[in-house]
């Protein structure tokens, strides 16, 4: 086998799991559209404890030549990845004590495959512990790097052998270690004759691949890993990118779609101008989706596709770049402005850029260039350049004309440079006919339509949601074109940028803004955008504000004048009384014995920027003991804000609000209830309590939304002014949670819970998404049918699974302290291996056939004691 030469070429790095999960017919589908994509390679795991998992027992490679044989046929390239821990290894020393076993594999799998399978990639991110299986240890890695070398090369010369790809991770202190180190220590142990080329992971999502920082592994690679290989002799080795990606979903860290083909094609652009790059391979083809083992997090959607099969822009962005980019040419999309005015069109610009990029003019009005020649900078279906052009252009029809200069053909489709213009908007309408492919050298036109000025163009709109209501009256001096404005109450713009129909003086605009504003004084801004003057009273563009009313109430001063560019504000007041302000039905003192309405107060007040209604015991903390509320309906979107405070329980029963989205804040209770409906939730307890021995329990069930709830203390949580600044009723300001429990039920949503202080959780997960992360005491999480993101935080936690539970990541699981209690579960099937989710290296501990799993991030191994059956 002569190995050719990879300048250029793309690949895939499919987990072996993900190729073999479905049918043959499936796994040769998905192959053949890798090869249609213009992929070279396929990366995947040779799992050693797959092939191997007895000591005494020969080897089983079924599984992998299914897929090496399936790829084989699509003419793909394949790079077996020997890595994995069976069992037997792990209880003699691990990798590291094994080397000469390691060695055997290796050899037995060249042996094998043949000319199959030519390329090998000797273990997987070993400066990790998670997959290393154990402290970082390049000495012993290159050890077995030398091994394998040996072992591959004994079967076939010509087969090429690349170092693990070494993950881009910082120095941990426990359990990471740097590349950089990795490698200069891979060095000193005499790493340098034993591979073909250097395994890389350039990760650098949420970042750019061309931003700067340190820690981008981009800059690592070209910095760090490049100037240790040239030092020690290696300049004529490439660095293999076997695995590169960025995640569209699953939470924090995900990047848009558009941030994803954009560093793909910064990656692929890097790669084609730089000698010493190899293949670059994207991890991974498709998005696995929240239903897989991974669950909802960005491990689970790092693909070019989505779960559907659909596309996402940085899959052609791949496709390009496997077949016609000449190296050197920029196809990052462009955004810039040409000429000035008041008027504005808006081209959306894309190209094919075989052998480089394409390049146009643009003309408007009898023909008149705007701006100098411009270079095409967006691929086809990938993105688009956005171009502005400015100008101020009479009433009637015009014609603006995107002329290509520079086409060419190499004799086939993939050969052909071609200009796209995929949408054009004149002041923010979109022309009917603004879009057309030019193939050939030429001009393009496109006829837009400026509207004369309607003496008679008195405009009606409502703008926003809500029982509130504004009404303003607006109408303009229109000269070369209408003004522009835009609404802010607040300083939140509602609606987007509205322009002005009616002259001044001969009727008005009717602008109605809707809104749900608390009690208390407000603003209303009108900001003037497009202010132009000709030089004398007539030549002059004007915006003006003739009047406002609030809720049918005229606002005092509610006129203005805006001759230039600027903002011209205007306050309303709304009363703590107001028709629409209907809270639930309360009830004050003990169950039997109501009516302690004279020693509760209900006003308005304000935190964090937000208006509540609220109900509060003005007496001392105790002396009312119960708020209860459980209406049968309610009108929950007149008031979705409500707060009680100083009772020591409280007792909320507020599902009458259906879908509606409320804020429930319950401050100084000891305990009680709060359940709410299947809105969007806001559930906020600041636990207060005598030390008593009952009643230190809130329940909270929330429904179907995707609810939040925050459990609390005086003396951990800002809360605690927002009471002392009102009432001063606090019955203990130093309290910190400890005879506090929050028993918390979660619905079929996305949710997250979070516990502060010593206030104990025991959170009883659903069928939905949750994050929850505890405080300083013990808790106790019941996993639900969903998936699960815990922190147990401080204390001695407890995971409860059962047969039907989903998968969770435990974030923080500490051996010896933390606990897995698995209910109606066999020991005997209960497994561990090493695995890497979401980037970090863990403990994937599964529990039954179907391979229902629970990650142990930043976990190497448990003991036994760690597991409980019940």
């Amino acid at each position: 086998m002569a190995v050719s030469s990879t300048l250029g070429s793309l690949g895939f790095a499919t987990p072996l799991g993900e190729l073999t999960g479905g049918t043959d017919a499936q796994l040769a589908a998905e192959l053949a559209d890798y090869k249609a994509a213009g992929a070279t390679w396929v990366r995947t795991d040779f799992w050693w404890d797959l092939v191997k998992p007895t000591a005494n027992g020969g080897y089983d490679w079924s599984t992998l030549d299914r897929v090496v044989n399936a790829a084989n046929a699509q003419g793909l390239k394949v790079i077996g990845e020997l890595l994995g821990l069976p069992s037997w290894v792990i209880n003699s020393g691990g990798v590291a004590g094994n080397v000469s076993a390691y060695a055997g594999f290796a050899k037995a799998a060249a042996e094998h495959f043949g000319d199959k399978v030519d390329y090998w990639e000797v273990w997987n991110e070993q400066n990790l512990s998670g997959f290393w299986g154990g402290q970082p240890d390049a000495a012993a890695y290159t050890q077995i790097l030398k091994a394998a070398y040996t072992a591959i090369k004994s079967v076939d010369a010509d087969d090429f052998v690349i170092s693990g790809g070494l993950s881009p991770a910082p120095d941990s202190g426990s359990g990471w270690q740097s590349a950089v180190s990795f490698l200069q220590q891979m060095y000193a142990n005499g790493a340098a004759d034993y591979f073909d080329a250097l395994g890389f992971h350039p990760y650098s999502w949420p970042l750019m691949p061309n931003n700067t920082a340190s820690w981008n592994g981009f800059q690592i690679m070209q910095t760090g890993i490049r100037d240790l290989m040239v030092a020690n002799g290696d300049a004529d080795k490439q660095i293999w990118m076997t695995e590169f990606g960025a995640p569209t979903d699953g939470g924090s860290g995900a990047v848009s779609e558009a941030d994803q083909a954009t560093m793909l094609q910064q990656a692929i652009t890097f790669q084609q101008n730089t000698a010493w790059a190899g293949p670059l391979l994207y991890y991974s083809y498709q998005d696995r989706g929240s239903g897989s083992w991974s669950g909802y997090s960005t491990e689970s959607f790092f693909g070019l596709i989505r779960t559907d099969g659909s596309h996402k822009a940085a899959y052609d962005v791949f496709k390009n770049g496997a077949g016609t980019i000449t190296p050197g040419t920029d196809t990052t999309p462009i955004t810039k402005t040409l000429g000035s005015g008041s008027d504005t069109l808006v081209l959306k610009i894309s190209q094919e850029a075989y052998q480089g990029s394409a390049q146009y003019t643009i003309a408007v009005v009898d023909g008149k260039q705007i701006g100098d020649t411009q270079t095409a900078g967006a691929l086809y279906k990938s993105g688009d350049d956005t171009i502005t052009v400015k100008g101020d252009w009479g009433a009637g029809n015009h014609t603006v004309t995107v002329t290509f200069l520079n086409d060419i053909w190499g004799g086939s489709a993939d050969k052909d440079r071609n200009l796209h213009v995929d949408g054009i908007t004149f002041n923010n309408t979109a022309l009917a006919s603004g879009t057309a492919t030019l193939g050939a050298n030429g001009p393009a036109n496109f006829t837009f339509t400026k509207a004369a000025v309607d003496t008679n163009g008195a405009i009606t709109k409502t703008l926003g949601t809500g029982s509130d209501t504004l009404v303003l009256k607006i109408s303009q001096e229109a000269y070369q074109g209408s003004a522009q404005y835009t609404i802010a109450v607040d300083g939140k713009q509602i609606g987007d940028t509205q322009t002005a129909g009616a002259l001044y003086k001969s009727g008005d605009d009717t602008i109605t803004v809707k809104g749900d504003w608390g009690a208390g004084n407000h603003t209303v801004t009108v900001t003037f955008l497009n202010d132009i003057w000709g030089g004398s009273a007539d030549k002059d563009r004007n915006l003006h504000v003739d009047g406002i009313t609030f809720n049918g109430t005229a606002l005092a001063s509610g006129t203005a004048t805006l001759g230039a560019n600027g903002p011209a504000n205007f306050t309303f007041a709304k009363s703590s009384g107001t028709s629409n302000d209907t809270a639930p039905a309360m009830q004050f003192g003990t169950v039997g014995t109501w009516g302690q309405d004279s020693k509760v107060s209900e006003s308005h007040l304000t935190y964090g920027g937000q208006d509540y209604h609220a109900f509060r015991a003005t007496a001392s903390w105790g002396t009312v003991d119960t708020v209860k509320s459980a209406p049968a309906s309610w009108a929950a979107t007149n008031n979705t804000h409500l707060a009680v405070d100083n009772f020591k329980q409280v007792q909320l029963d507020l599902r009458a609000a259906g879908s509606t989205g409320l804020d429930v804040m319950a401050v100084a209770a000891k305990g009680g209830a709060i359940t709410t409906g299947n809105g969007n939730d806001l559930i906020t307890w600041l636990a207060h309590t005598d030390a008593s021995g009952s009643g230190n329990t809130m329940l909270i069930t929330t429904g179907s939304g995707n609810d939040t709830v925050k459990v609390t203390a005086a003396s951990v949580s800002t809360l605690d002014q927002y009471d002392t600044s009102n009432n001063g009723s606090l019955f203990n300001a130093g309290y910190n949670g400890k005879y506090s429990t929050a028993d918390v039920y979660v619905g079929p949503g996305t949710d997250t819970v979070t516990v502060e202080g010593t206030v104990r959780l025991v959170l009883h997960a659903g069928a939905g998404a949750v994050t929850a992360t505890g405080g300083a005491a013990s808790d106790s999480f019941f996993l639900g049918k969903g998936t699960a993101d815990l922190t147990g935080g401080v204390g001695n936690d407890l995971y409860i699974i059962t047969q039907d539970s989903g998968h969770a990541v435990i974030e923080d699981f500490a051996s010896g302290s933390d606990k897995l209690r698995f209910t109606g579960i066999a020991s005997g099937s209960v497994t561990t291996r090493l695995a890497t989710e979401n980037g970090v290296s863990g403990l994937k501990v599964t529990y039954d056939s179907a391979g229902d799993n629970v990650f142990l991030a930043h976990v190497t191994k448990i003991a036994a004691a760690d597991m409980v059956f019940a």
